[in-house]
Protein backbone atom coordinates (compact mmCIF):
# COMPACT_ATOMS: atom_id res chain seq x y z
CA UNK A 1 0.00 0.00 0.00
CA UNK A 2 3.17 2.26 0.86
CA UNK A 3 4.59 1.53 -2.44
CA UNK A 4 1.64 2.58 -4.36
CA UNK A 5 0.77 5.62 -2.78
CA UNK A 6 4.36 6.79 -3.14
CA UNK A 7 3.99 5.79 -6.66
CA UNK A 8 0.72 7.96 -6.83
CA UNK A 9 2.46 11.16 -5.08
CA UNK A 10 5.21 10.50 -7.53
CA UNK A 11 3.56 10.73 -10.64
CA UNK A 12 1.17 13.62 -9.52
CA UNK A 13 4.47 15.82 -8.68
CA UNK A 14 5.74 15.10 -12.11
CA UNK A 15 3.17 16.07 -13.92
CA UNK A 16 2.48 18.86 -12.14
CA UNK A 17 6.15 19.82 -12.47
CA UNK A 18 5.39 19.27 -16.63
CA UNK A 19 2.27 21.67 -16.36
CA UNK A 20 4.22 23.84 -15.32
CA UNK A 21 6.89 23.90 -17.75
CA UNK A 22 4.59 23.72 -19.98
CA UNK A 23 2.77 26.86 -18.90
CA UNK A 24 5.70 29.16 -18.18
CA UNK A 25 6.47 27.91 -22.52
CA UNK A 26 3.56 29.07 -23.71
CA UNK A 27 4.16 32.64 -21.53
CA UNK A 28 7.61 33.07 -23.71
CA UNK A 29 5.82 31.93 -26.80
CA UNK A 30 3.28 35.19 -26.87
CA UNK A 31 1.76 36.34 -29.71
CA UNK A 32 3.10 39.71 -31.39
CA UNK A 33 1.68 42.46 -30.49
CA UNK A 34 1.28 46.63 -31.90
CA UNK A 35 5.13 47.03 -30.26
CA UNK A 36 6.09 44.15 -31.54
CA UNK A 37 5.37 45.13 -35.22
CA UNK A 38 6.72 48.43 -34.55
CA UNK A 39 10.13 47.21 -33.23
CA UNK A 40 10.39 45.35 -36.52
CA UNK A 41 9.69 48.37 -39.29
CA UNK A 42 12.27 50.29 -36.77
CA UNK A 43 14.99 47.41 -37.73
CA UNK A 44 13.65 47.11 -41.18
CA UNK A 45 14.06 51.08 -41.65
CA UNK A 46 17.77 51.21 -39.93
CA UNK A 47 18.52 48.27 -42.18
CA UNK A 48 17.10 49.64 -45.43
CA UNK A 49 19.74 52.78 -44.91
CA UNK A 50 22.48 50.71 -45.02
CA UNK A 51 21.26 47.27 -47.08
CA UNK A 52 19.81 49.49 -50.39
CA UNK A 53 21.89 47.69 -52.68
CA UNK A 54 20.93 44.21 -51.40
CA UNK A 55 19.96 41.97 -54.17
CA UNK A 56 15.92 41.27 -52.73
CA UNK A 57 15.74 45.42 -52.21
CA UNK A 58 12.62 45.67 -53.78
CA UNK A 59 11.24 42.81 -52.72
CA UNK A 60 12.04 43.79 -49.43
CA UNK A 61 9.77 47.05 -49.77
CA UNK A 62 6.89 45.47 -50.60
CA UNK A 63 6.98 42.80 -47.69
CA UNK A 64 7.54 45.81 -45.14
CA UNK A 65 4.51 48.05 -47.29
CA UNK A 66 2.52 44.92 -46.51
CA UNK A 67 3.50 43.92 -43.00
CA UNK A 68 2.90 47.63 -42.05
CA UNK A 69 -0.53 48.06 -43.24
CA UNK A 70 -1.37 44.74 -41.64
CA UNK A 71 0.28 45.46 -38.38
CA UNK A 72 -2.31 48.80 -38.60
CA UNK A 73 -5.15 46.37 -39.09
CA UNK A 74 -4.32 44.79 -36.25
CA UNK A 75 -3.36 41.90 -37.66
CA UNK A 76 0.31 41.31 -35.61
CA UNK A 77 1.14 37.55 -36.63
CA UNK A 78 0.91 37.92 -40.19
CA UNK A 79 2.33 41.80 -39.93
CA UNK A 80 4.84 40.03 -38.05
CA UNK A 81 5.76 37.04 -40.44
CA UNK A 82 5.61 39.84 -43.57
CA UNK A 83 8.09 42.32 -41.80
CA UNK A 84 10.51 39.44 -40.71
CA UNK A 85 10.54 38.33 -44.72
CA UNK A 86 11.18 41.94 -45.61
CA UNK A 87 14.23 41.92 -43.13
CA UNK A 88 15.26 38.53 -44.40
CA UNK A 89 14.99 39.85 -48.10
CA UNK A 90 17.85 42.68 -46.55
CA UNK A 91 19.74 39.41 -45.09
CA UNK A 92 19.32 40.82 -42.08
CA UNK A 93 18.24 38.59 -38.86
CA UNK A 94 15.52 40.51 -36.58
CA UNK A 95 16.48 41.62 -33.24
CA UNK A 96 14.06 39.51 -30.69
CA UNK A 97 12.42 42.46 -28.67
CA UNK A 98 9.73 41.82 -25.79
CA UNK A 99 6.10 41.84 -26.90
Amino acid sequence: MTKTLTAIATALTMLAAHSAFAADKTAKTSMPTASTCQSLETQYQNAAKTHAKAEKFKESQTAYSEGKMLCAEGKFAEGTAKLHTALNDLGVKAMNKAH
